[in-house]
């Protein structure tokens, strides 16, 4: 399957772009918005997207075994256990709406390039919608729901619980569509020797490829929580992010708005630049401009 793919495939790691954290969805405050942690604020953003997209590319490949129901293996374990097990409860052999496979891995090692990823836990992917085919039209809606599935990979260790819902469709076979929403994901991660938690609610990210040529848009909507940071802020997109695979956006606007309404907006000016708008006061007038790129904001 994994049809879509705007970044390169370092799924894991663009996971690991995002550190976040609280597992108690009705404990935080919004954040305080000051110029001080405007930029943090707008990576958290952009790490929140590439969270999203690094786990939907997961799922759509361990998908594959959904369109196969009679295969007995999705990814082979170098080292360790994976157990999958498949429900075709509809036309035997064929992907249709209901279809569900469970991944169950234990210490599952699985060497990818010069790296090594660990899986243990489960994934449960259900077929909620298959209509027509590749290479299209096509419409394939699954759900995902991960049960502690904890991931080792680049030196540090992820557990992630809940799920959301990954829609991939196509009109003419070259310009794809992904839409990935759900209520509630959570993880816990583990690098060096400090600890993490963290959660996305009401989140919701479409993305358009155009296999072709590489351009794609790129919407994104979701509230987090970030315990370095220490409060929640919802993230709306008002003008969809737009560049060409597997560069950053040249255009487009992402706001963020923390305690009392105050704001943070970060504004795709193309050529690897951004420019990050800081209402603090709310007041509908910003009063500090932060002209960075996308390399700072990328690696803070």
């Amino acid at each position: 399957m994994n049809r879509f793919n705007l970044l390169p495939p370092a799924v894991l790691a663009a996971v690991l772009s995002l550190v976040i954290g609280c597992s108690d969805s009705s404990g935080p405050s919004a954040l305080t918005v000051s110029a001080q942690n405007a930029e943090a604020i707008a990576a958290e953003g952009m790490g929140a997207v590439d969270m999203l997209e690094g786990m939907s590319e997961l799922v759509e490949g361990f998908t594959d075994v959904l369109e196969n129901p009679s295969a007995q293996t999705v990814v082979p374990c170098d080292s360790g256990e994976m157990s999958l097990y498949v429900s075709d409860v509809n036309e035997p052999g064929v992907f249709s709406s209901g279809d569900y496979a469970t991944l169950s891995f234990n210490q599952c090692i699985m060497n990818i390039g010069e790296q090594a990823m660990t899986l243990s836990g489960s994934l449960t992917i259900t077929a909620v919608t298959v209509e027509g085919a590749e290479p299209g039209p096509f419409t394939v809606e699954v759900s995902a729901e991960f049960d502690r599935l904890v991931v080792a990979f680049f030196g540090a260790t992820m557990i992630i619980d809940g799920g959301f819902t990954l829609e991939l469709s196509s009109a003419d076979g070259e310009t794809l569509s992904a839409i990935v929403s759900g209520e509630y994901f959570s993880f816990t991660a583990q690098i060096a020797n400090q600890a993490y938690s963290g959660w996305l609610k009401d989140f919701r990210q479409e993305r358009t490829l155009n296999t072709t040529t590489g351009a794609y848009l790129l919407d994104h909507d979701a509230t987090v929580y970030n315990s370095q940071l220490g409060g929640t802020v919802t993230f709306d997109t008002s003008v969809s992010f737009a560049g060409v695979a597997p560069g950053d956006p040249e255009t487009g606007s992402i706001t963020a708005t923390g305690a009392e309404g105050a704001t943070v907006t970060l504004n795709a000016t193309g050529a690897g630049t951004v420019e990050i708008l800081i209402d603090a006061d709310a007041d509908g007038v910003d009063e500090t401009t932060i002209n960075t790129t996308w390399d700072v904001l990328n690696n803070s």
